[in-house]
């Protein structure tokens, strides 16, 4: 039983984390801050997004790297480093109902 709730706060987690990098890009790329290091990308525009610093990038990409790794995590030696979401549930539950009591 217990098993059960761990896997779903981790599947919670995995959501949130998603959700809140979906968030975070889409804040980005509409706040207007400031200007790009190598001149305008929108001379239009009275700033460039938030897209265009280097270091807002280098967070979002590390973002993202956080949710794609939980995502593709690896469950086994013999078993691909990329897998789908669903067969890591589906190896997780097979693991859980033979560890179990």
């Amino acid at each position: 039983m217990m098993n059960t709730e761990r896997l779903a706060v981790g599947i919670q987690g995995l959501g949130i984390g998603e959700a809140s990098y979906q968030g975070a890009v889409a804040y980005a790329r509409e706040r207007l801050q400031g200007r790009a290091l190598t001149g305008p990308k929108s001379p239009e525009k009275p700033a460039d997004s938030l897209l265009v610093h280097p270091d807002v990038r280098r967070m979002l990409l590390t973002q993202r790297a956080y949710v794609k790794v939980i995502v593709h995590w690896p469950v086994g030696s013999r078993q691909k480093w990329i897998m789908p979401i669903v067969t890591l549930i589906q190896v997780g539950v097979r693991k859980r109902k033979i560890l179990s009591p």
